[in-house]
């Protein structure tokens, strides 16, 4: 196994909140670079409205946001990622912190995201009627395609994202359903793949 680490820390925004997290792409081949960089692209639309999701939450404004890849492991596909929320000073900075450490949203708010960005894309792709089953944590997105992670979000919480995510979505339908399917890119060809999120590596 190897690994590539592309961010330095230093580099981002003064007054930035920043949150790490993994996805692992469990295969039994490697993963061609197409493909990998495929599935990077589909975390540019599923995290583009993080910001502005965030905004609907805490009722602050925020001044940007980016996407990192902090490291690449080859063998079973890992991407940790950090996405950088900036503030507008540190006061807002303090109320987001706030507000994240009360709803113990800081490991979950990434998943919240990709989670409900997911599900709506594949009810654009299949019967807008239908909703994938949830159970213990692990989500059945396709016929053969599990996502697990933890998520101790309450339901409140994960139906507030899930609204504010399908505000922003339904103005680009087409390009949730490609993102959904670029995310899936790396395990499409494996019949007994799975895809597994956690913390990212600091």
């Amino acid at each position: 196994m190897t690994a590539l680490a592309l961010t330095n820390s230093n580099h981002y925004p003064k007054n930035s909140l920043q949150l790490r997290y993994s996805i692992k792409y469990n295969t039994t081949q490697a993963v061609p670079l197409d493909e990998v960089i495929t599935s990077l692209n589909s975390l540019n639309f599923l995290l583009k409205n993080a910001s502005q999701v965030l905004t609907d939450l805490t009722h602050v404004d925020f001044i940007g946001q980016a996407i990192y890849v902090e490291k690449i492991e080859t063998g079973s596909l890992k991407n940790d990622i950090i996405l950088v929320i900036t503030c507008q000073d540190a006061e807002a900075l303090k109320r987001v912190l706030e507000w994240m450490d009360k709803y113990k949203m800081t490991k979950y708010l990434i998943p919240g995201l990709i989670g409900a960005g997911l599900m709506f894309a594949y009810q654009t792709l299949t019967n807008p009627n239908t909703n994938a089953a949830v159970v213990n944590n692990t989500t059945t997105i396709t016929d053969s395609i599990i996502i697990s992670g933890s998520n101790e979000m309450t339901p409140e919480m994960q139906k507030k994202i899930d609204e504010a995510i399908e505000r922003k979505i339904t103005r680009d339908k087409n390009g949730a359903a490609k993102a959904a399917l670029e995310f899936f890119s790396p395990v499409r060809t494996e019949p007994n793949a799975s895809i597994s999120l956690g913390d990212g590596e600091s």
